[in-house]
């Protein structure tokens, strides 16, 4: 049908001319027949008939002729075209293109044509009013009894409904799914087995899983036990009895990350009927910050409880101890000379001291924070607390070394609270270490969380922390010291959360270490 041909078609193969004992002009001729011979089928006017009521277009092109012109086309053609017979014969269907010609299907007629082969495109065509219409093209090739190509024939059908209704299902698609892995939340959907059918980007993000590891595996690798091993029993019981416990309902639960973590979620099911299937679509929420802030509610609730009572106590307990306090002074006067009894006044005064202590440490951790922010060199911070340590160590072998990016960093903190840390840090080093004992301050600038922050590490060659030690390093009245409160580290977390930051336990090759983050 040559370069650019009209057309399009649904029905595939290659026609073949009979081979007639006269020469017949018209490509539908019949062969003439014997008394002998079977009547034939239909005559010629039968089958033109047929051809003309059909409502594919069709359009026949000499292949012998330059240019493969058309020398027939049926009505269902000339109304899918617009245009008359008048029109349409002697011209190469390459017409219909119009303009358009930059399209890969008039690649793919150009080489059927040069090959006499059969191919079938969907090309976009032009009626004769100018309006695009897609049209999908049929061509085949006619052979005479010798196996020479004669024609070419065109059968055309205007699917632009099907295409356009394709494209827009996909931009539908394509807008859902951009709208889906835009969401927070993970959103999944599963089949009836359980066996995972779409996730968004939510899911690889929250899971650690990639989408190729997900699809058509089951759901329950994303749970832990014992909702793993419960969850299809939970499904087939579901299907069998109707008996709702997640779907349309909701819950908390826990995921189960690829790394093996596991992290509170909030689960809502959806049933959806679709095809005769019943899938299941799962919307799930991390809700790891808001269980984190609500233990940081009522941790904070019981602190102000908590910072109340202390006050009272303390302000109670200081009057006894002073009393105690002068007591020991009076009695010390009257002891002059009797050693024993002096060495037990050293031991009352010793108690007194550690309970005054203990009630500092307790009014620090239970009484609320009032930061007197300047902007202050860091290393002012940590080398006040450093002086505050070290002049109790003349016989100790101690050293403080500072690596830092930037001498002068600055930050806009409460100087004394942060000092106060840093004398934390430094004090549990030197209880861990033995001789000699180096202590390390590492300053450095980090912008990972898309603002300026100050990243301060602060380690020692001690023998580290063991992994319960990390875990349980700033928890209220934890500690790893012979004499101490264990209030120390949680005092320090809250100095520096207060200031916006955080501090960290950070896996170290040996000693223990300690990060630190605060606003630049």
């Amino acid at each position: 049908m040559g370069e650019g041909s009209a057309a399009g078609g649904a029905i595939p193969g290659i026609l073949k001319h009979e081979k007639s004992r006269y020469e017949a002009p018209n490509p539908f001729a019949c062969p003439m027949t014997k008394p002998s011979d079977p009547p034939p089928v239909a005559d010629l006017s039968t089958r033109t008939q047929a051809i003309e009521a059909l409502q594919v277009g069709i359009a026949i092109a000499d292949a012998r002729q330059p240019d493969c012109p058309l020398v027939y086309c049926n009505d269902a053609f000339q109304t899918i075209t617009g245009y008359n017979l008048s029109e349409v014969l002697g011209r190469n269907c390459r017409f219909l293109q119009g303009d358009d010609r930059n399209q890969d299907a008039r690649q793919q007629i150009r080489n059927a044509v040069q090959k006499g082969k059969y191919c079938k495109v969907l090309i976009r065509n032009y009626r004769k009013d100018g309006a695009m219409f897609w049209n999908e093209l049929s061509l085949s090739p006619m052979r005479d009894a010798e196996g020479q190509l004669t024609h070419f024939v065109g059968l055309a059908s205007d699917v632009t409904t099907r295409v356009v209704g394709n494209e827009k299902r996909r931009e539908r698609e394509a807008r859902l799914q951009a709208i889906l892995d835009t969401a927070v939340e993970a959103i999944i959907t599963i089949d009836e087995r359980g066996r995972c059918e779409s996730i968004n980007a939510a899911v690889e993000k929250m899971f650690g899983y990639t989408a190729e590891e997900l699809l058509g595996n089951n759901i329950s690798v994303l749970m832990p036990e014992p909702f793993h091993s419960e969850h299809d029993g939970y499904l087939t019981k579901y299907m069998h009895t109707g008996e709702q416990k997640v779907i349309g309902i909701g819950r908390e639960a826990y995921g189960l990350h690829k790394d093996g973590h596991q992290f509170p979620i909030r689960l809502s099911v959806s049933e959806i009927q679709l095809d005769r299937r019943r899938l299941f679509t799962g919307i799930i929420h991390d809700i790891t910050e808001q269980k984190s802030a609500e233990k940081r509610l009522v941790q904070s609730e019981r602190l102000a409880v908590l910072g109340e009572a202390m006050a009272r106590l303390a302000h109670e307990s200081r009057n006894a101890l002073q009393r105690i306090q002068i007591a020991v002074e009076t009695a010390r006067v009257y002891a002059d000379g009797l050693p024993p009894l002096l060495g037990q006044l050293d031991a009352i005064e010793r108690a007194n001291d550690s309970l005054n202590a203990l009630l500092e440490e307790l009014r620090n951790y239970a009484a609320p924070l009032h930061l007197e922010r300047k902007e202050v060199s860091l290393a002012s911070a940590w080398r006040e607390a450093w002086n505050t340590v070290s002049h109790h160590l003349t016989e100790r072998k101690v050293e403080l070394i500072e690596q830092s990016a930037d001498p002068e960093a600055k930050a806009n903190i409460d100087r004394f609270r942060i000092a106060q840390v840093f004398r934390n840090l430094f004090e549990n080093s030197l209880a861990a270490c033995d001789d000699p004992v180096r202590i390390v301050v590492a300053v450095e600038k980090s912008d990972e969380s898309g603002a300026p922050r100050w990243r301060i590490s602060v380690s020692d060659n001690g023998p580290g922390l063991d992994i319960e030690q990390a875990r349980r390093v700033f928890e209220p009245f934890f500690t790893t010291k012979a004499k101490g409160t264990g209030l120390g580290m949680a005092i320090a977390r809250r100095i520096v959360e207060s200031h916006g930051g955080t501090i960290a336990v950070v896996a170290a090759a040996t000693g223990a270490q300690f990060d630190i983050e605060l606003p630049a």
